[in-house]
């Protein structure tokens, strides 16, 4: 489901940029080691996903070419992502960061179980996150979040306010949600012609 829905965000960032070379960071969990299970604290560290989009792939062939940069990513997580960022910029990278855009899957679980969980001394809620709220890592114009609750999958996007507004938000996330039923009825159809231009210049 990650790479699917990462080859989905990546498609939909393509046809509103017009590029071709798509880059993406990713959390991930840092816990490649045994001696970290017992640990409490975040290990997350970041990986960057560098998409080609080239050569007018249909969906099926650039979700191939997603799951190998992924797995390429996952296999060199060890390396810390300031170590990343310290190799680049002496290197001639000027950006703060080597990408601009976030995605992220979030594995859920059962709402209600969730909500009827039971602890010592603790009261359980759901709370239900805006799309407008939550952390925006420094840099980044938009993160595209999912988060799969029981057979749900709820979307949003976390944004830059000084770029978009909210009614804009909610047109990407429409026509992200349309792209998806055309990859479901037609999943080797090009990516270039997925996700209309007349949209895709609505948003731009």
């Amino acid at each position: 489901m990650f790479m699917l829905m990462l080859a989905a965000f990546n498609t939909f960032l393509a046809r509103q940029t017009d590029q071709e070379d798509i880059i993406v960071g990713i959390p991930a969990a840092g816990r490649n080691w045994v001696e970290t299970e017992p640990l409490i604290g975040s290990f997350a560290n970041t990986l960057v996903i560098r998409t080609d989009l080239s050569g007018r792939p249909g969906f099926r062939q650039l979700l191939t070419r997603v799951r190998d940069v992924t797995l390429e990513a996952y296999a060199h997580q060890q390396m810390p992502f300031l170590k990343l960022l310290e190799f680049l910029r002496t290197h001639g990278m000027k950006e703060n960061l080597p990408y601009r855009v976030m995605f992220d899957l979030v594995a859920g679980g059962n709402r209600n179980a969730a909500a009827g969980a039971e602890l010592p001394g603790l009261q359980v809620a759901i709370v239900e996150e805006e799309a407008s709220t939550g952390t925006l890592f420094v840099g980044n114009y938009l993160t595209f979040v999912l988060q799969e609750i029981g057979p749900e999958i709820i979307a949003f996007l976390r944004y830059k306010t000084e770029l978009f507004d909210s009614s804009t938000i909610a047109k990407m996330l429409e026509q992200i949600r349309t792209m998806l039923i055309e990859i479901v009825e037609q999943p080797d159809k090009e990516i270039a012609q997925l996700l209309s231009p007349s949209i895709a210049y609505q948003v731009a």
